[in-house]
């Protein structure tokens, strides 16, 4: 019986080691402080889980202090928006997808914090050129 329990022990360890390892190996960026917007549902807490890290109750409307790379992922998150077509071929009314709306929207609530992360190359910047009015 003792064999048994000292498999059993190498392998818990050996899984917590790796769960260890990819959390580490997943690093998701600085932190944003950052309000939390379910465009879905605008009452629903959100809790959910990123390459095995779980986030959440995030409760709409609340600040929050997110990765980046979290924020992106949820920011990116869209569902298709449908709409009516006449169907050349045959006349009849068709179902077809005519764009997308994002689920959620986190929204950096200090934007010199988010601007910090980012690189702005020279070409974006409005002065270069000279702006003339």
């Amino acid at each position: 019986m003792a064999p048994r329990e000292s498999l059993e022990k190498k392998r818990d360890r050996a899984a917590k080691e790796r769960i260890a390892a990819t959390r580490k190996a997943h690093d998701f960026g600085p932190s944003l402080r950052v309000r939390f917007q379910n465009l879905e549902d605008e009452q629903a807490p959100l809790t959910f889980n990123v390459e095995g890290r779980n986030f959440g109750p995030l409760i709409p409307g609340k600040e929050y202090e997110l990765p980046s790379g979290v924020v992106g992922h949820l920011n990116s998150l869209t569902i298709p928006i449908y709409g009516l077509e006449k169907d050349e071929n045959t006349g009849q009314m068709v179902s077809r997808p005519v764009g997308r709306r994002n689920r959620f929207n986190c929204i950096p609530v200090d934007f010199a914090q988010f601007a910090k992360g980012r690189s702005i190359p020279k070409e974006e910047t409005a002065l270069q050129g000279g702006i003339t009015t």
